[in-house]
């Protein structure tokens, strides 16, 4: 039996003993505790046919980013190959903060300021991002996916990563019209992550959607462990990415290791 080599380019962990996270408040009681990336490596070895072979961390919206970032950066010694998406407001001058692999600026909440990412100082600090070579994760509103298409064509050579397939409910006209303009872009991915498990024939549907509107080569698989499901959520999600792009290596390691210049 062959095994599937996988990087896991979206989880999240934190310490509530020693970290904030004010966005948990709203969330299901499920989510508010600790969570530890040895759950996650656990998860993963319960795969028969499946080997982690590298993790991205991405910045969990904490109350304090620099402390969450020292947090992390512990992580690479137990874990072989491991990528961290730090938190930044995008502008020429921010700070990028030492070992990361791109930035994220949540750009989804109540509290994030609509078209953000189209003012001065946000294509500002994709242009730096770009520069240094690092990717931009961005997570954003459905109906906002034109706006980062945007800024996309407007600094072109910077990396952008959307998050959670757009964070779309369903496959509406508008929404496959959103997805199909950001990936004009040659520069654009797309996280296979956020995708419905409890509803596998609109899960499919979604994949086989963006399969066809990305192709394979922008394409990462991601879990958004622990938001995206505390228990066997998993395993469900590789298997319905398994489903519609069989053990395709770009999907489920390569392209994340490039992006985020893991070397796996």
């Amino acid at each position: 039996m062959s095994t599937l080599d996988i990087i896991d380019s979206h989880f999240h962990q934190w310490n509530l003993e020693q970290q904030t996270l004010p966005w948990l408040e709203a969330e299901p009681a499920a989510l508010k505790r600790s969570f530890s990336v040895h759950e996650l490596m656990h998860q993963y070895e319960q795969i028969d046919d499946v080997r982690l072979v590298g993790l991205v961390h991405i910045e969990a919206d904490c109350e304090d980013p620099h402390e969450e970032h020292q947090l992390v950066r512990q992580l690479k010694t137990c874990v072989p190959t491991f990528g961290i998406v730090s938190r930044a407001q995008l502008s020429a001058e921010m700070d990028i903060l030492a070992d990361s692999n791109g930035v994220r600026e949540v750009l989804h909440t109540p509290s994030a300021k609509p078209g953000r990412c189209l003012e001065e100082s946000f294509l500002a600090g994709l242009e730096l991002l770009s520069n240094h070579g690092l990717p931009f994760d961005a997570v954003v509103r459905p109906q906002e996916i034109p706006h980062i298409a945007k800024a996309s064509r407007l600094v072109s050579d910077a990396s952008i990563i959307l998050n959670h397939v757009g964070n779309i409910a369903t496959l509406s006209s508008e929404s496959m019209q959103n997805l199909r303009e950001f990936a004009d872009t040659p520069n654009t991915f797309c996280k296979l992550s956020g995708i419905p498990v409890d509803e596998p024939d609109l899960a499919q549907e979604i994949l086989q959607f963006v399969k066809n509107t990305f192709g394979t080569d922008r394409l990462l698989f991601a879990s958004n462990w622990p938001v995206g499901g505390v228990r066997e959520a998993v395993t469900q999600q590789v298997q319905l990415v398994r489903n519609v792009f069989g053990d395709d290596p770009a999907v489920f390691k390569n392209n994340a290791s490039a992006i985020y210049h893991l070397g796996v």
